[in-house]
């Protein structure tokens, strides 16, 4: 992680709740920026929870929350396309709230993990995306010009991957001809800690992430998999579960950092979105066997795992084909 040296501020970090990766990532810039600084973490119900557990002794300041639901059949470009008008309110709203926020906290640092509503003119204000450019299926331009117009309000982008395309865990995503004027490639970041590998525990560790139905979708599919191979040891974690067991499955909370990386290097092969946060986590315990399955109709997704596909030989199985799964 490649930071600049920040002391004596008071920090707003306002991670995106749609979905719970944009909250893991902000971890280790919290751990980090909180030695030196003072940090509120704005919340939403969906991520509150998360933020308390792992800094009970920070504030935490509502921001407006953006309830975006996938459909159970539609593509999740088209269900996120006709809630642009919903998500353009919240950004309205959430400027709104940075302002009113401004007059009840000394804050003089904005860190925001794509909610383009978070900025102020007159107080640095930060972006953090491993999307400069955008590649959703249609109207292209169009997004990648309103993409453009969100990131030029704040006074600088913090691309959480490697600076040199060659080495890239988010390809074309992160780079090209760069329209910003100031932009810093921090490395990836992850707040999991690196342990060595260990006796396995587990043949298959799902990891689930993502907004609803499709988490549920994807665990239930999964699940349908794994009833055919009662043999073989599975874990399915995810953040709002009990630890139980059934049959040959253990399920278990992955909130804590080092429960899950002490699943990771337990476990044969791994399967997962192919969201951003996650990848990161993941490369940080590279070389691993793993099966990416993209949020259906996600373009983020579907090219990161042909990225991660081509670049780390990952295994992709479109979500639909997940039942017939062969677990070997």
């Amino acid at each position: 992680m490649r930071l600049p040296t920040i002391t004596n501020k008071c920090i707003l970090m306002a991670p995106l709740d749609w979905g719970i990766g944009h909250a893991t990532r902000c971890v280790p810039l919290i751990e980090h920026l909180q030695v030196n600084n003072t940090v509120l973490i704005g919340v939403t119900p969906a991520n509150q929870l998360f933020f308390k557990t792992l800094f009970p002794h920070l504030k935490c300041v509502e921001l407006p929350a953006y309830n975006v639901h996938y459909h159970r059949y539609w593509p999740a470009w088209l269900a996120v396309f006709l809630q642009r008008k919903a998500i353009q309110s919240v950004i309205a709203q959430e400027h709104w709230r940075l302002n009113q926020l401004l007059n009840e906290e000394p804050i003089d640092y904005i860190i925001s993990d794509n909610r383009f509503g978070c900025y102020h003119s007159t107080i640095h204000s930060v972006y953090v995306t491993h999307q400069l450019f955008i590649r959703p299926p249609f109207f292209k331009r169009y997004a990648q010009r309103l993409n453009q117009r969100y990131l030029a309000a704040f006074q600088e982008v913090w691309v959480p991957d490697f600076e040199n395309e060659a080495q890239a865990l988010s390809g074309r995503l992160s780079h090209g001809t760069l329209f910003h004027i100031k932009v810093r490639y921090i490395e990836p970041i992850s707040r999991l800690k690196k342990i060595p590998f260990q006796t396995l525990v587990y043949d298959y560790l799902l990891i689930l992430s993502g907004p609803e139905p499709q988490q549920t979708i994807f665990k239930e599919l999964f699940i349908k998999c794994a009833s055919k191979y009662p043999t073989k040891r599975i874990a399915i974690v995810q953040t709002d579960v009990s630890d139980a067991v059934r049959d040959n499955i253990t399920f278990l909370n992955g909130m804590h950092p080092e429960k899950l990386a002490q699943l990771i290097v337990s476990s044969k092969t791994i399967i997962c979105r192919s969201g951003y946060s996650t990848l990161m986590d993941l490369y940080l315990f590279f070389p691993l066997d793993i099966i990416l399955v993209p949020t259906p109709g996600q373009p983020e997704q579907i090219y990161l795992a042909a990225h991660w596909q081509q670049r780390f030989a990952c295994r992709v199985v479109e979500q639909h084909l997940l039942e017939t799964l062969v677990l070997h």
